[in-house]
């Protein structure tokens, strides 16, 4: 039986300067951002302050409609997404892929991956009493605000 555990949250985050994510364009481009770098701030899970980090770069794939304008709420997945996370004696990495949606108007790129679906689970454990398991499917939920030096992310329908 698996063990439920409580939603990992993070009350917002950052894509930093440094190492630069990259925006893609043209039309046949389904990963549209590449985040090399994420910043979370206010992270918690079960109860307690919790540290978060992005592992590996990942990317934002396009998986709904775009217009082009500059007020879409586009609907897509962040694919190869690994994230580590400590509390107290409690440290592991999850992996996988989280649903999200970018709004162009706020620049927000908002996580929300629940219902433990199995596309995001623990993929290593040290500590946790038996708590976190690898195999475990995790939630996530977070908003990020995106910023960029040549502009805003705006993603267009071909």
């Amino acid at each position: 039986m698996e063990t439920q555990i409580a939603v990992w949250t993070c009350q917002s985050g950052t894509v930093p300067a440094s190492p630069v994510s990259e925006v893609q364009s043209g039309a046949s481009v389904g990963d549209v951002l590449q985040l090399r770098g994420l910043l979370f701030q206010g992270c918690s899970w079960m109860g307690g302050t919790m540290s978060t980090a992005l592992s590996s770069p990942a990317a934002f794939r396009v998986t709904g409609p775009a217009t082009s304008g500059s007020s879409d709420v586009v609907h897509g997945r962040i694919e190869d997404f690994v994230i580590s996370g400590g509390v107290s004696i409690c440290n592991f990495t999850v992996s996988g892929s989280v649903r999200a949606s970018l709004n162009e108007s706020t620049q927000k790129l908002t996580i929300d991956e629940s219902g433990r679906s199995g596309a995001f689970k623990v993929s290593r454990v040290s500590g946790c009493l038996g708590l976190v398991q690898v195999g475990q499917a995790m939630d996530l939920r977070t908003t990020l605000q995106l910023t960029s030096p040549d502009g805003a992310v705006n993603i267009s329908g071909s």
